[in-house]
């Protein structure tokens, strides 16, 4: 009998300490599988994409901009807003607009065609420098003293087509423009090589590699000439194999620029909408140097 007691007494013990123990077990299997404390997954297990990050914006350059400059659009906003200014200096008005890329720099010049009555048109040369359109040449010294600033060369240009800048190449594969400046009157004419290059600071620069200047009597005999290379007085024989010299090491790469003249295609009249309906064309007809 006491064998008996026994073992009731140990299976009572022993159901006791299991019916004790399930409680805390059953609170460790809660505390590991609380809200907020779970052990999250690798990605690899879950299939689960990491969080989007920005990814940068796709850009596309838009006509009449370049390495990020929206030239087309700084040249416009110039000209609406200082039309006016414009309009007085150049005197006679605007004969004609073009964009060239002068000192091949992706972003081109504006050059301006004034209505002065000679032998050939005066030209004037706008660039943009640090975000602002600035003159850096001009054949009307009332548009240099309004609109010239740090960079304005004493070089100019008189012609009288866009196609007068002509692009060249050295023999090295240097690519630069030239113009051939030149007018005249009854009793003198002056000619002279202009090449553009690339100032540090980003602005086209002017220099007259020849020129000569002639007078003439009333019968049209020259009596009278000097000559310079590089702005040093020269011979007639150097200037002429000097000029020689450089269409022989210089080739003509046949660029063919472009833009719009007051009376051509159509007539622009010379107030504001036909001066800015001039530039907008103008900009449309701009030939990038590939």
């Amino acid at each position: 009998m006491k064998r008996v007691l026994s073992l009731i007494l140990l299976a009572a013990i022993l159901i006791s300490v299991t019916a004790c123990q399930k409680p805390e077990e059953d609170a460790q299997t809660l505390e590991s599988t609380a809200p907020g404390t779970e052990t999250v997954p690798p990605e690899e297990e879950t299939g689960k994409l990491p969080p989007e990050t920005d990814m940068p914006a796709e850009t596309s350059e838009a006509p009449g901009s370049a390495d990020g400059i929206d030239w087309s659009g700084i040249y416009t906003e110039f000209i609406s807003a200082e039309f006016d200014e414009l309009q007085e200096s150049f005197l006679g008005g605007i004969a004609g607009v073009a964009f060239i890329d002068l000192d091949i720099d992706d972003t081109p010049e504006m050059v301006m065609f004034d209505l002065g009555a000679s032998a050939s048109m005066g030209v004037q040369i706008f660039d943009i420098i640090g975000g602002a359109v600035e003159c850096i040449s001009a054949n009307m010294s009332t548009v240099g003293d309004v609109f010239g600033g740090d960079n304005f060369s004493q070089v100019y240009v008189n012609c009288n087509f866009f196609t007068d800048f002509r692009l060249m190449e050295s023999a090295s594969g240097e690519r630069f423009f030239i113009v051939e400046s030149g007018n005249g009157a009854i009793d003198f004419t002056y000619k002279e090589l202009i090449t553009f290059g690339l100032a540090n600071n980003g602005s086209v620069t002017l220099e007259q590699v020849l020129y000569k200047y002639s007078e003439y009597d009333e019968d049209g005999n020259e009596t009278a000439a000097r000559y310079e290379a590089g702005r040093v007085s020269c011979t007639a024989e150097e200037f002429t194999s000097g000029y020689d010299a450089f269409f022989a090491d210089n080739e003509d790469l046949g660029y063919e620029a472009a833009g719009r003249f007051f009376l051509e295609d159509k007539a622009y009249s010379q107030d504001y909408d036909g001066i800015m309906a001039m530039v907008e064309d103008a900009i449309s007809a701009y030939v990038r140097i590939d």
